[in-house]
C-alpha cells in the first residue's frame, strides 16, 4: 500500500512539473529513475540552449550572407535571393541522390531501384512510396518527379533572419513514408528525396 501510494505522489508530482502523468521523458530523465535530479535539469537547459545558439548561428549565417544593405535583416528582396539560394541547394541535393538510386544510369528509377537503395526497408512500404512518387504511372520516377517532393516543414512556425516572416506548414504533396538512406533524410522523415524536414532558418 505504502508503495502505492508512493507512486501516486511521484506521478502527482510530475504531472505538477509538466511532465504529464507518464512522468518525465528519457531524454531529461537519463537515469530512468522517475525523477529529475538538478544535474539532469541543468544538462537538459544546457541542451536547449546549445540548439537554440545553433538555430541563432545558422540564422545569422543567413544574414552574413545576404544582407546586402548591411543593415542587419533581410527585406523581402535579400530573402528571396537566401530563398532561391536555398532552393537551389536543395535541388542539387535531390539531383545526387536520384542519380545514386538511379543505378543503371537511364534517367528512371524503377521500383527495383528503389527497393535495392532501401535493403531494410519494408517492400510493402517501398512499394507505396514508388506509388506515391510515380504520378504519372509509367512505371519509372523521373528526376522531375522526384524532385516535386516536398520535405515536411515544423509544424510550429519559426521567424526568419528579418524577423518578422512566419513559418507556413508546408504538407508533402508526394513523400514517401520513408528517408532514403544516404541522403540528408536519414533522420527517418516522411521526404524520400532525402532532403530533410527540419527547421528552416529562412521561415
Amino acid at each position: 500500500v505504502l508503495a502505492a501510494i508512493t507512486a501516486v505522489t511521484v506521478t502527482d508530482a510530475s504531472a505538477r512539473r509538466g511532465f504529464g502523468p507518464g512522468g518525465p521523458p528519457a531524454s531529461i530523465d537519463t537515469d530512468g529513475d522517475g525523477v529529475v535530479s538538478e544535474a539532469e535539469r541543468e544538462a537538459a537547459a544546457a541542451a536547449r540552449e546549445a540548439a537554440r545558439a545553433e538555430r541563432e548561428a545558422a540564422r545569422q549565417a543567413i544574414i552574413d550572407e545576404f544582407d546586402v544593405d548591411g543593415d542587419g535583416v533581410l527585406n523581402e528582396e535579400e530573402r528571396e535571393a537566401a530563398r532561391a539560394a536555398r532552393e537551389a541547394e536543395r535541388e542539387a541535393e535531390k539531383t545526387a541522390r536520384y542519380n545514386e538510386i538511379d543505378a543503371d544510369g537511364s534517367g528512371g528509377v524503377t521500383e527495383a531501384e528503389l527497393a535495392a537503395s532501401l535493403p531494410d526497408v519494408d517492400p510493402e512500404r517501398v512499394a507505396a512510396v514508388f506509388a506515391r512518387l510515380d504520378a504519372d504511372e509509367s512505371g519509372e520516377v523521373s528526376l522531375d518527379e522526384f524532385l516535386a517532393t516536398s520535405p515536411r516543414r515544423n509544424a510550429h512556425g519559426r521567424r526568419g533572419p528579418g524577423g518578422k516572416h512566419k513559418g507556413r506548414r508546408g504538407p508533402s504533396r508526394r513523400g514517401g513514408a520513408i528517408g532514403i538512406p544516404g541522403g540528408v533524410g536519414d533522420n527517418g522523415d516522411d521526404n524520400p528525396a532525402g532532403d530533410g524536414g527540419g527547421g528552416d532558418p529562412l521561415q
